[in-house]
């Protein structure tokens, strides 16, 4: 019995690890260059099993995307929230900026920028995705604090922000930290300017809050 074959007896795997697998393949070849032969291999299952639960591949890798944006933009507002700015407009400005990071360089935009720019591009202008909209209700749970008019204009800030961070993603191949945080700077000297109507956080926990 190979290796593979053992493995692939220990009995069906978990949707989650299904997904996970998706994530890997396309964060390695592109989310249009999903095969399912790769993803059996990484889900420790063969591609009848695959076929027989997922019988799309691009509408598997669809849902794949959903559930991991899900797990990354949950995990910042988390560590945020745990670690962050104690003054709440502060600690937003961190959360939406550190979510535009994560996303830009997620091995999957990564890979999408150089495989296929075009979708990337496409992805900055279109706002009708079932991945905007998970987008988009995530930042309306984060912004429940701030008074109605204050939320519009944040939601559409945000809108701009995730197109910004996009575009930034399409050119960032050659980008160190350096770049990355200068990214960041921008990026949050907007978010303060629509939030307090100052460009950076005055609270005093500057001097000591270290950014991740």
């Amino acid at each position: 019995m190979t290796q593979n074959e053992n493995r692939r007896r220990t009995g069906p795997p978990s949707a989650s690890s299904v997904y996970r697998a998706v994530i890997e393949v396309a964060g390695r070849n592109g989310p249009r260059r999903v095969q399912r032969t790769e993803v059996a291999e990484l889900a420790r299952t063969d591609r009848q099993f695959l076929r027989r639960n997922w019988p799309d591949v691009d509408a598997l890798t669809l849902l794949s995307a959903e559930v991991e944006l899900d797990r990354v933009l949950n995990g910042v507002a988390a560590r945020v929230g745990f670690s962050g700015p104690s003054d709440p407009a502060c600690r937003l400005s961190e959360t939406l900026v550190l979510a535009a990071r994560r996303v830009r360089e997620h091995p999957v935009i990564r890979a999408t920028a150089r495989t296929d720019p075009g979708l990337l591009s496409s992805a900055s202008v279109r706002w009708d995705s079932k991945l905007h909209a998970r987008a988009w209700d995530w930042t309306r749970t984060q912004i429940q604090f701030l008074e109605p008019d204050r939320r519009r204009a944040t939601v559409a800030l945000t809108y701009q922000l995730f197109a910004a961070t996009l575009q930034f993603a399409l050119g960032q191949t050659s980008g160190g930290d350096d770049v990355q945080s200068r990214i960041d700077a921008r990026l949050r000297s907007l978010t303060h300017a629509c939030l307090t109507g100052t460009t950076d956080c005055p609270s005093p926990h500057e001097q000591t809050y270290t950014r991740p």
